[in-house]
């Protein structure tokens, strides 16, 4: 019956009469007071569709002729390090109880519009009391449905009165105690605590940025109105603006002016947003291809004046023909990618990842195309910047290449905690991704048609380069970062293989043991403590054509059997950071290593006794792996 078609989850927590007595003795003791915001929904039509922080619920058709049709939340979380986004459709819905509205010919054509809450709204930290509550008004969200348009109108067009409001604020804590009523809710029972977690990951860099992203680059309010839309050519126009800067690191800020084309866009009722244009450019491509291939390089090389335009290109020539001899070249390898960060984030990094967690929920969540190319171009153009990028090994280097390294060391450690932010945030995008047709298109397309899989491609190839597995034996805390990192690209490792099995299954170079999240917050929202994902990609002879899932408690009995039988397996002939290494691997090959014997010996020895399935394909698959790196 209930049906998510934009990639949120559809909660079935609306209440039937009669069914809320579990909730009451929480409840009791919140009667007068909201803990939170106040989310309200007047007229919303029954068989409508309510959204909030990515969870989907139907306010359900009652027996009672005489029943409201009102949606209600109480205590919605509210601070600065909270977004908001409530979505609404009217799915054809009436307030009228008529039999004729399950007709199923009959064509929803209502659009998905969304609500974005963020900051305190101005509400006062010592507002305990209910005449506080109810006086302060103006941080709740509290709109009508229309129906002429059949969409939840904004406060500018349909507001809604000051005495209406408060009379809400103050009723809605008794109504959700009310077994008559079965449209308010808490916002708890919408938003379990391990959603609550991946939801927090999913706007962490809009929270961290709200100010900056939401306020001053997209120019909205709490409480604004998002219509979905497109990029209209005549819409654009070029004005004179003045920018703040703001360094993440120092949080210096500085004030210039500049000429920028921006877009108005024509909505009668609510904001749509619209995106600059994000160059996508591949250095091994000429001017022209990008000039014709993607409509954002047209437009974002169309604003620069000639001299710009040739510049920023020599510079990429030079930097193209010096690669073989100079691969500290950090800045030319992100020319674009700091070109966009000065021009559209004020030099913050943490903007530019809000604007791509934002740009991605707001298609997810409101259909809105326009958002998904931005998204989509902003994420190819960061995995361009690193095409080329690989780990640097120190050791040798002109005292020129040092002093350009200091020059540039605070660059990049701007860009490492980028792309680092980036390798967080990716899995719980990637596994919102649930339409099954939708990832057999993007995992089949091939060519330039795919607008996915080659930035998937080239950013795993860069984590996998650059991602640290050595340790410094001195430095705990530099274990603790590279731990992190490990699990991140663990993450990112699992996700891509499971979305994407055709593309990715041939990059994993042998088997891949993928640690999933063993925290109460895993990526893809179900209850996973550990699955290991083990594909033997080589073994043409294997009876066995899908991946083999080895549980815990497999790896747990291994390890004891290993250990009976000796003291440690640390052997003199292997360093802490090699076994380190193996143990995440091959965690199985590391537990059967035995006093006195390398990785070798143990792998010919398992070969031999041929005792455990899954230890000889670990076996196998590390001597493989040796074959090919020698």
């Amino acid at each position: 019956m209930m049906e998510d078609t934009m990639g949120g989850e559809t909660n079935t927590l609306m209440r039937k009469n009669g069914n809320d007595n579990d909730n009451n003795d929480d409840n009791d003791n919140n009667i007068g007071t909201n803990d939170g915001l106040v989310i309200a929904i007047i007229d919303f039509p029954k068989g409508g569709t309510f959204g909030l922080d990515g969870q989907n619920i139907i306010l359900k058709t009652n027996n009672n002729n005489n029943s409201s049709s009102f949606i209600g939340v109480k205590d919605v979380p509210s601070n600065n390090t909270f977004f908001h986004l409530v979505t609404c459709n009217g799915n054809g819905g009436t307030n009228k109880n008529d039999n004729n509205n399950n007709n199923n010919n009959t064509v929803n054509t209502a659009v998905t519009v969304g609500f974005v809450i963020f900051g305190d709204g101005g509400r006062r930290s010592n507002s305990n009391s209910l005449n506080d509550d109810v006086d302060d008004h103006r941080h709740h969200l509290i709109r009508r449905y229309d129906p002429q348009t059949e969409e939840v109108a904004s406060n500018e067009i349909s507001s809604v009165d000051d005495i209406t409001k408060r009379n809400l604020i103050q009723q809605i804590p008794r109504m959700s105690l009310d077994p008559a009523r079965n449209s308010v809710l808490h916002y708890n029972q919408i938003i379990a605590s391990n959603t609550n977690k991946i939801w927090n990951e999913q706007t962490r860099y809009i929270n961290e940025s709200s100010e900056l992203l939401l306020t001053t680059i997209r120019g909205l309010s709490s409480g604004n109105k998002i219509v979905p839309g497109c990029y209209d050519p005549e819409d654009e126009m070029e004005i004179e603006i003045e920018e703040e800067e703001v360094d993440d690191d120092t949080t210096k800020k500085t004030t210039q002016k500049k000429k920028k084309k921006t877009t108005t866009t024509k909505i009668v009722d609510g904001i749509s947003l619209t995106y600059p244009p994000i160059p996508v450019i591949d250095r091994k491509l000429s001017l022209a291809a990008h000039a014709t291939k993607h409509n954002g390089t047209k437009r974002f090389l169309s604003r620069l004046n000639p001299s710009e335009r040739t510049r920023l290109f020599l510079s990429l020539s030079s930097s193209s023909s010096n690669n073989n001899t100079n691969t500290n070249n950090n800045s030319t390898n992100f020319i674009w990618l700091e070109r966009i960060l000065c021009d559209y984030y004020h030099n913050s990094w943490k903007a530019l990842l809000g604007d791509l967690q934002l740009s991605y929920l707001l298609f997810l969540h409101l259909g809105c195309y326009s958002s998904l190319d931005h998204w989509k171009d902003l994420l190819a153009m960061l995995s361009l910047a690193v095409q080329q990028q690989h780990r640097q090994v120190g050791g040798s280097g002109s005292s020129n290449d040092n002093t350009n390294y200091n020059s540039s060391s605070r660059s990049s450690k701007r860009h490492d905690r980028l792309y680092h932010g980036l390798l967080r945030l990716l899995p719980y995008q990637l596994s919102s991704m649930i339409d099954p047709e939708f990832l057999e298109d993007i995992d089949s397309i091939e060519g330039d048609g795919n607008f996915l899989l080659p930035t998937l491609i080239r950013l795993l190839k860069y984590y996998e380069n650059n991602v640290n597995f050595s340790y410094d034996e001195d430095d705990e805390d530099d274990e603790d970062d590279d731990e992190e990192d490990y699990d991140l690209l663990s993450k990112f490792r699992h996700v891509l293989s499971s979305k994407f099995p055709r593309t990715f299954s041939s990059l994993m170079v042998g088997p891949k043991i993928t640690r999933i999240m063993e925290d109460d917050a895993p990526v893809d929202g179900t209850n996973i403590n550990m699955d290991i994902d083990m594909s033997d990609y080589d073994d043409d002879d294997d009876d066995d054509d899908g991946p083999v899932v080895v549980s815990s408690e497999e790896i747990e009995a291994s390890f004891a059997r290993s250990s009976s039988s000796f003291v440690t397996p640390i052997t003199p002939t292997e360093t802490k950071g090699n076994l380190h290494v193996l143990r995440k691997e091959y965690p199985l090959l590391a537990a059967a290593i035995m006093p006195n014997e390398d990785v070798l010996m143990t792998c010919a020895r398992a070969l031999d006794e041929k005792g455990d399935v899954s230890l000889v394909r670990e076996a196998a698959a590390y001597l493989q792996q040796v074959e090919q790196y020698q």
